[in-house]
């Protein structure tokens, strides 16, 4: 097995304090997960230039990144993925194509 580098067997303090939030909400625990950004730093993204764009396509979700500056939502575009940096939340993933229902 190779050794553990990321997630909640590498930084257990991250994760027990989110783990903690989830438990205090649970439905937005249904609608979120954490994810490791292993590809945008693969591919040297600067997300504060660049955001992400998602869109299903025959069965596969289709990633392509693209300058902040340049992406202009349209209707079915919708920010899905946020990132906390200087006191604020920043887009960094705009999903394409229709909203998935939500329950509330």
């Amino acid at each position: 097995m190779a050794d553990v580098t990321v997630g909640p067997e590498k930084d257990v303090e991250f994760f027990r304090d989110l783990q903690e939030v989830f438990d205090k909400y649970p439905g937005a625990a249904e609608q979120y997960y954490v994810q490791f950004a292993a590809a945008e730093l693969a591919l040297d993204v600067d997300l504060e230039k660049q955001v992400k764009v998602n869109r299903v396509q025959n069965g596969e979700i289709i990633s392509k990144f693209v300058d902040r500056e340049s992406q202009r939502a349209s209707n079915s575009e919708y920010c899905c993925a946020w990132k906390w940096e200087s006191q604020t939340w920043h887009c960094v993933t705009m999903c394409s194509g229709p909203r998935p229902p939500f329950k509330r």
